[in-house]
């Protein structure tokens, strides 16, 4: 007794574009929910490292009897991290004369 081509029935067919269609429709939801959740940690990270440097600044100016000028280095060291670098000098130098730069407008 022959068993039975089962990759040339029809059913075999159906199944599998049920498949290709089910994995269509879930991979950009699921992308979607991935990469907004991904985005909302870095939202927070940056919130929290403005949080902490606003936090220094304003103890730097109350240590210095809120001169501006300390202030503002304060504030531009504390967010040299949201200007990335990669973990060299050189970078975090520029990283934090960049954020100065900005904070002094």
């Amino acid at each position: 007794m022959q068993t039975p081509n089962v990759t040339h029935s029809p059913h075999w067919l159906k199944r599998q574009l049920g498949s290709l269609v089910e994995f269509v429709v879930v991979t950009p939801a699921l992308l979607l929910l991935g990469l907004g959740g991904f985005q909302g940690v870095m939202a927070y990270n940056a919130k929290s490292v403005l949080d902490y440097a606003t936090f220094e600044a304003a103890r730097k100016g109350a240590v210095t009897h809120a001169q501006i000028e300390p202030m503002r280095e304060e504030l531009g060291l504390r967010l040299a991290p949201v200007y990335g670098g990669d973990g060299s000098a050189e970078m975090a130098i520029a990283a934090i004369t960049q954020s100065v730069l900005v904070k002094s407008r």
